[in-house]
């Protein structure tokens, strides 16, 4: 009888394993949705070092710069909020710099994400290794994501934020800028 019950158990197993296989392979042929790809901006890999160079060389305005990853749920959170500030400050110069921390060999998945969310402008993806690119960065960041920094149009850093953004509080430096 106990042999039984083992026989059955792994019949259940196997076929359950076969499900999620074809399940998995299905999904793979199908692609990703034809309207996430459409819409989806392209990464530019960068290193630390590019990205303070974007910033030396923006004086239309404040910087906003993000560092995210998809697989960082905060980052993930708080990105709506970060393009709704891009929005509502771009008439004042604010210039939004998304860095995605996942590998680049998953730029399609960051990339993606972005899409769906209507992001249309350039986007990057650091191509260096983690601690090259915090201690290029910022020597004091200990690598914690998501990490924000604003900047002033002076190239002064006004604020750094590890983990979620205080919305209230860029807010308010903002205003202080117009």
């Amino acid at each position: 009888m106990r042999q039984k019950s083992r026989l059955k158990a792994l019949r259940i197993i196997a076929a359950f394993a076969v499900f999620l296989l074809l399940s998995q392979i299905s999904i793979t042929l199908a692609g990703p949705d034809e309207d996430s790809c459409n819409n989806a901006p392209q990464l530019t890999a960068v290193s630390g070092d590019d990205v303070l160079e974007l910033i030396r060389d923006h004086e239309d305005g404040p910087i906003l710069l993000n560092i995210w990853a998809t697989w960082c749920q905060p980052c993930r959170e708080e990105m709506p909020e970060l393009l709704r500030l891009n929005e509502e400050y771009q008439d004042a110069g604010l210039r939004l710099i998304l860095v995605s921390c996942d590998f680049t060999r998953h730029s399609d998945k960051a990339a993606e994400f972005l899409g769906s969310l209507g992001v249309t402008f350039e986007t990057y993806i650091k191509e260096q290794s983690d601690n090259e690119f915090v201690n290029q960065i910022d020597p004091d960041w200990t690598g914690a994501l998501p990490y924000s920094v604003l900047i002033d149009t002076d190239g002064n850093v006004l604020k750094t934020w590890e983990g979620k953004l205080n919305f209230a509080e860029v807010n308010a430096l903002l205003r202080q800028l117009d």
